[in-house]
């Protein structure tokens, strides 16, 4: 297998956003990692994200890490390029998302996100050549936010702006289990992964059904053979895909307490 590149998504805090918008300047993300050495806490923990996706929204920065060279008009690139989108959705998709940050340090990767509805929000390009920069690092910051996108878009953005309320109330087991099946993972990947045993794995599903059942009766359905609801690897295959296209029910999100 050969790696081009990979990118880190960090949720961060509001004050970090604000400090930067204040005061642009290339290399977001080593500003980012000098606050986190000087143990400043510019990421959101958990708890935070939870409440930010249920509440006003979170900010997301992106930072893409090339690998040495390679040809972005070459075929197995251009084929990346296909599925980055759904990748990216696959990973934020279903979160209320205020804004994504997205810096780059080439012109054609820049001119695809533009291609991709991000606005040029600042161009540090003719900084190349100068300080820690090479003479082909051309870096530029672009964002992307709800109200920028065009009127009545129905790109791939907008499942991160605006998903709807959870309404399956799925716990943070049930959905560690879930997300890993999104990726095809069989019930003993799970369970070696999480650490845990096959029973609970299986007992996490029994409570994912369970609660798809008030939205997706087909779960408890009666089989074409008449033995029954549907079972076994077509009552997953139907939960997964059910989720896939539901991934807010897959993100952290406040609980109603009992007394509400």
């Amino acid at each position: 297998m050969r790696v081009w590149s990979f990118a880190a998504g960090l949720f961060l805090r509001e004050s970090v956003v604000e400090g930067y918008l204040a005061h642009p300047a290339p290399s977001f993300l080593g500003a980012v990692l000098g606050r986190l050495l000087d143990d400043q806490r510019p990421l959101l923990t958990l708890d935070e994200i939870r409440c930010a996706n249920t509440r006003d929204g979170l900010q997301l920065a992106v930072f893409p890490m090339p690998l040495g060279q390679y040809d972005w008009n070459g075929p197995e690139v251009s084929d990346l390029r296909k599925l980055a989108p759904q990748t990216f959705v696959h990973f934020y998709g279903g979160y209320r998302l205020r804004a994504i940050y997205y810096e780059v340090f080439e012109d054609v990767v820049a001119d695809y996100l533009r291609a991709g509805g991000y606005r040029l929000l600042h161009d540090f390009s003719e900084r190349a050549g100068t300080g820690i920069l090479g003479p082909a690092c051309r870096p530029r910051m672009l964002r992307l936010t709800r109200a920028e996108l065009p009127p009545g878009a129905m790109s791939v953005a907008t499942q991160m702006f605006d998903p709807p309320a959870p309404r399956l109330g799925l716990t943070p087991a049930e959905q560690r289990v879930a997300l890993r099946a999104l990726d095809g993972a069989s019930d003993q990947s799970i369970a070696d992964r999480l650490g845990l045993s096959t029973k609970t794995v299986r007992s996490n599903w029994r409570g994912i059904y369970h609660r798809l059942a008030a939205v997706l009766p087909v779960i408890e359905a009666p089989s074409r053979s008449g033995n029954g609801s549907i079972r076994g690897l077509e009552k997953r295959r139907v939960a997964v895909d059910y989720l896939r296209q539901n991934l807010h029910e897959l993100r952290p999100f406040e609980r109603a307490s009992r007394g509400r």
